[in-house]
């Protein structure tokens, strides 16, 4: 957050860090947050949404922030409709009315994510539906009780017309999933096992989710 300018000159030095989308949605695959899934699909979708400024009585001041969206994942909650509600005390009204219209468009596509992840149904164009997609998914995931057949699906790469990093997330989501619903140390062997395995990784490593043949911060 911005400093009022008189206590900014009480500090010897200042640090400006560049806030970054890919390092965000890195540093919320590496913690497992509740929720963090449905923030990793519309910041995938909506980048500028990470940190925004407004001028404000002639001071720019953030309105949005990468902890801001921190701490959305922190927020405890009953259910989906009550953690939307408390959104809007997080974030300005403008980006928690298209958060929660994203979070309503997963909740859609949610009863065909079989069908989009075996490739019956082709994922849809727009950019923002293709990402809806991948939340159901991958929101589905973490409760059905079948999910061993699904992330099958997922890890044989048939999706239809889902773009290349959007189906790469997908997959790093979800054996990040398979690894805390599985408990395993590793997940290696679940890629390796896979007639694609030598894709997959590929595929993972175009978009930096692999590291030295090892999924980024598998242990």
């Amino acid at each position: 957050e911005e400093l009022e300018g008189p206590l900014l000159d009480r500090f010897d030095f200042r640090v400006k860090l560049k806030t970054s989308v890919a390092d965000f949605k890195q540093y919320l695959l590496e913690r497992d947050k509740p929720m963090s899934h449905y923030i990793i699909g519309f910041l995938e979708w909506k980048p500028d949404c990470l940190s925004m400024r407004e001028e404000t009585d002639g001071t720019m001041r953030y309105i949005t922030t990468p902890r801001r969206w921190d701490i959305l994942t922190k927020l405890p909650h009953k259910n989906q409709d009550e953690w939307l509600k408390m959104t809007e005390l997080v974030l300005p009204p403008g980006v928690a009315a298209e958060f929660e219209e994203f979070v309503k468009k997963v909740d859609i596509f949610s009863k065909d994510v079989r069908d989009y992840a075996s490739g019956k149904i082709p994922f849809p164009d727009d950019k923002s539906d293709q990402v809806a997609v991948m939340t159901a998914i991958v929101s589905h995931l973490q409760v059905d009780a079948n999910y061993e057949t699904l992330v099958d699906e997922i890890l044989d790469m048939k999706m239809q017309n889902a773009d290349d990093e959007i189906a790469a997330l997908t997959v790093f989501q979800s054996i990040r999933i398979i690894k805390i619903r599985k408990n395993l140390t590793s997940i290696k062997q679940l890629l390796t096992r896979k007639k694609n395995s030598d894709k997959l990784m590929n595929v993972l490593k175009t978009y930096r989710y692999i590291v030295d043949d090892t999924p980024a911060q598998v242990n």
